[in-house]
């Protein structure tokens, strides 16, 4: 559970956010606002666990 991605080419840490900015972050990443991407290169997307964790996770499919 990757908890630092890319969210529009500048490193992000999923903890440090307010619930807040994340939930507006998930919205802005579903809605192709911004743009999540893992290290690696893969497409992300933002998550919250059923416990809270913020997490980014690679998305299904290809790059």
């Amino acid at each position: 559970m990757p908890l630092s991605g890319l969210v529009d080419g500048e490193p992000v840490v999923s903890c440090l956010l307010t619930e807040e900015e994340w939930a507006q972050l998930k919205d802005d990443v579903r809605a192709k606002r911004r743009t999540a991407t893992m290290r690696c290169g893969w497409k992300g997307l933002a998550k919250t666990s059923k416990l809270g964790t913020q997490y980014f996770a690679h998305a299904p499919g290809r790059r």
